[in-house]
């Protein structure tokens, strides 16, 4: 009994462990392989892993991975570009960390 007590504790840990960061996209944009329409979402980092969810949780899977920078980041902030006439996302920077998350 004891034991599941410990192992439901440190399951719960580290849920709560992972970081979470929320970004609002104003207009439908592109990744290499989805669109994401207008509205609120999260990017959770579990380690080095990043998880992007819409506002009602469904995980969303594109191709992206998390780079270093330099300096830490003060904002959340969404890069965007234009190509083909089309929104494309780039990356997102994770308030108060050096961690970028970069759409592939």
């Amino acid at each position: 009994m004891l034991k599941r007590v410990a192992i439901l504790a440190l399951m719960s840990f580290a849920v709560l462990s992972a970081k979470t960061y929320t970004f609002t996209i104003s207009e439908a944009a592109h990744t290499s392989a989805t669109q994401l329409a207008p509205g609120d979402y999260k990017v959770k980092l579990d380690g080095q892993k990043p998880i992007l969810e819409d506002s009602r949780g469904h995980q969303i899977n594109t191709p992206m991975k998390v780079q270093t920078s330099k300096r830490k980041f003060d904002n959340t902030a969404v890069t965007v570009s234009n190509a083909k006439g089309t929104t494309q996302l780039e990356s997102i920077e994770l308030r108060g960390t050096h961690d970028r998350v970069v759409f592939e």
